[in-house]
């Protein structure tokens, strides 16, 4: 099965202002694809654990076109093009019900013992269950070993609350995403919208930690770059950049 495709009708609690649906949801409906498509091919979360592993998203690089609105329906392909020992590479693709394209991603995934945390290198007959397709969506474009050297401006701390955490026990990597966001200034929330997501993912975050999400920004040909590190105490748990384009 090299491809998996999944149709969603857009909700209204999905949505914010104007009733177009959230980027992190988009983040979220493709995440949810991806474990439907492991449960087609009888690899779910019922083997992961007999078999004592457990997938951990380890990078997202999402191009956003357009924004869908509560009610309208949205289909999302996704499919794999490549191992590397422990690492799977995953794309996605959301079009409209007109065949539009609204977004497009491209992630990086680590198998590991779900005990441990440590990587596993991907069995062989797993990699021949899920075939490869080479369309990759979107190449990288941050790179983010430099990000510790910048100078962030401090955020609010954290709370983690219980429905934060996911099957795997840690905070959802969506969440990640919804905590850039609410830092990010008032003026751009209202009068931009989300065009590009980086996220690497460096650290699990637990339920008693207390990460701060740390930021700057700059403003590159009438775009809003924002650059972001989420932090706890000695730990760096990720970091993101979102690229803002006028609402116009």
């Amino acid at each position: 099965m090299k491809n998996y495709c999944k149709t969603y009708i857009i909700p209204y609690y999905d949505t914010s202002i104007g009733n177009f649906l959230k980027p992190e949801m988009i983040l979220s409906y493709m995440a949810e694809t991806s474990t439907w498509h492991i449960d087609a091919l009888g690899l779910g979360n019922d083997t992961l654990h007999d078999n004592n592993y457990a997938w951990l998203l380890n990078r997202w690089e999402v191009d956003i076109s357009d924004y869908p609105r509560a009610k309208e329906e949205v289909i999302i392909s996704t499919w794999t093009t490549g191992f590397n020992r422990f690492y799977a590479y995953r794309e996605f693709i959301m079009k409209s019900s007109e065949n539009i394209e609204l977004a497009r991603a491209s992630t990086i995934w680590i198998l590991v013992d779900s005990t441990t945390k440590r990587p596993k290198r991907i069995p062989i007959d797993m990699i021949h269950a899920f075939s490869t397709d080479n369309g990759k969506m979107v190449e990288r474009q941050v790179d983010f070993k430099q990000y510790n050297s910048y100078l962030y401006t401090k955020g609010k701390e954290i709370y983690v609350r219980k429905s934060d955490i996911d099957n795997n026990n840690h905070v959802n990597n969506v969440r990640y995403l919804e905590w850039m966001i609410d830092s990010t200034d008032d003026q751009i929330l209202n009068n931009y919208l989300i065009k590009n997501i980086s996220i690497e993912y460096k650290k699990e975050v637990l339920y008693d930690d207390r990460p701060i999400v740390n930021f700057f920004s700059k403003e590159v040909n009438n775009e809003i770059i924002y650059n972001y590190k989420i932090t706890s105490m000695d730990n760096d748990h990720a970091f993101g950049q979102i690229i803002w384009r006028e609402n116009r």
